[in-house]
This record gives structure tokens, sequence and C-alpha cells, in this order.
């Protein structure tokens, strides 16, 4: 009984860890937004572009000063064998405040980063939607490409066991020699279908790599009950114009 127990958790066990590397789509965008480089150049150029506005804003902001002193001094006087001592001490503070009122190279600094930053945006945006393009296309790539390899192994199985019981009968003198020969010959079409289908999914799933910079060994499948999420607003025209 311990030993069923045992089984049972163990196999319980793996398909928890093999559900959890299971990598989905979501995943596959945090991880392109992480790693792809066409993404991250953009989102470098936003972020440089942003420090030279923020810079170019700090310009024209009001700059406080402040300054403090304190001085502290004695002074001894010795006069016909008499000591006198005094003291000297002084303190005091400033506040300075300076405000730009026109300056034509600071404003237009201000207003072409401003021009700057809007393209950057913009650029990050394209970028954003560039990679869910291509992801998305990498993944479902790599799903397509696993179908076609499990359609292709299936048909070699029975195309295999048709071949052999194609020889059976051959054996036995129920069916002529080229029967066996056209089916070893849709036998090996099926090898040769199934090695392309391999070789495609590798590559499929090394171009999903690329991006993500991560192998996708086990990609999750979409739920065929997952529910869709309704555009806001239904409106094709109002989408137009926020492209």
């Amino acid at each position: 009984m311990k030993q069923l127990t045992k089984k049972i958790i163990g196999l319980f066990l793996c398909s928890v860890t093999s559900t959890a590397s299971a990598l989905d789509l979501k995943e596959a965008m945090a991880l392109a937004q992480q790693y792809d480089t066409t993404f991250q150049a953009a989102y470098a150029a936003y972020l440089a572009a942003s420090e030279a506005s923020s810079q170019s804003t700090a310009a024209i902001l009001p700059q406080i000063g402040f300054n403090a002193f304190i001085q502290r001094g004695r002074t001894e006087n010795d006069r016909s064998g008499m000591v006198t001592n005094s003291d000297n001490n002084s303190d005091g503070y400033g506040l300075n405040l300076n405000q730009v009122i026109f300056d034509k190279t600071t404003f237009d600094n201000l207003t072409q980063g401003d021009a700057i930053v809007a393209k950057a945006i913009a650029d990050l945006e394209v970028a954003k939607q560039d990679t869910i393009v291509r992801v998305s296309t990498a993944y479902f790539d790599v799903l397509t490409a696993i179908d076609t390899l499990e359609t292709a192994s299936a048909e070699k199985k029975a195309i295999g066991k048709q071949l052999e019981q194609s020889k059976e009968r051959f054996n036995v003198g129920l069916s002529a020699i080229t029967d066996v020969k056209e089916q070893q010959a849709s036998y090996d079409i099926s090898v040769a279908d199934e090695i392309i289908a391999t070789n495609d999914l590798s590559n499929k799933r090394e171009a999903l790599r690329f991006i993500i910079n991560t192998y996708p060994e086990n990609l999750k499948i979409a739920d065929e009950n997952m529910p869709l999420v309704i555009p806001e607003p239904m409106d094709i025209d109002a989408w137009q114009e926020r492209s």
C-alpha cells in the first residue's frame, strides 16, 4: 500500500512539474519584452529621450540655493600685566531663488525634447505591437508544427501496420508482391514526412527561442473554453483612429 501511495504521489508531482514548466503565450510575451533586441532598443531610446526631456524641464524650473555660516573667535590682550579676553562670534544664512524668465535656447530645447519623447513613445508602442505579432506568430507556428509532427507520426504508425499486414498476406499467398512494394513505398514516404515535420518543429522552436531567449520545449495549448475578451469600444473606426 505504501509503495502504491508513493507511486501515485510521484505521478502527481511529475504532472504538476510538467504543467508548471509549460510556457503560455502571456509568459512568452513577457520574456520577449525582457530579451528581444528590437523591443529593448526601442525601450532604451524611450528612456534616453525621457531623461533628456527631464533635464530640459529642470533647466526652466526655479533654482533654490541655501547657505549658512557660523564663525567663532577669541582675542586675548595683555596690557600692563592685565589679561583681557574678548569673544568675536558671528553667524548668518542666505536663501537664493533664481527663475528663468525667457531663454530661447532653453525653451527650444524643451520643445524639441517633448517632440523627441512623443516620437519615442510612439516608436515604443509600435515595437510592442510588432513584438506581439512576432511572438504570437512564432508561438502558434510551434503549436502547428507539433500537430503536424503528431499527425505524421500517427500516419507512419498506421502505414507501418498496413505494411506488416501486407507482408503477412504475401507470405501466405493472399496478395501479390506489388501490394507489398506499394505499402513499402507509402511507408518510406511517411518516414520522410515525419523527418521533415521533426526538422520543421525544431526550426520553429528555434525561431521562438530567438525572440524570447528561452527554448520552448513545452507550450501551453489554449483552452477551448477560454472566454474571449470583447473589445471596447465595438467600433472599428475608433480603433483605426487610435492606430
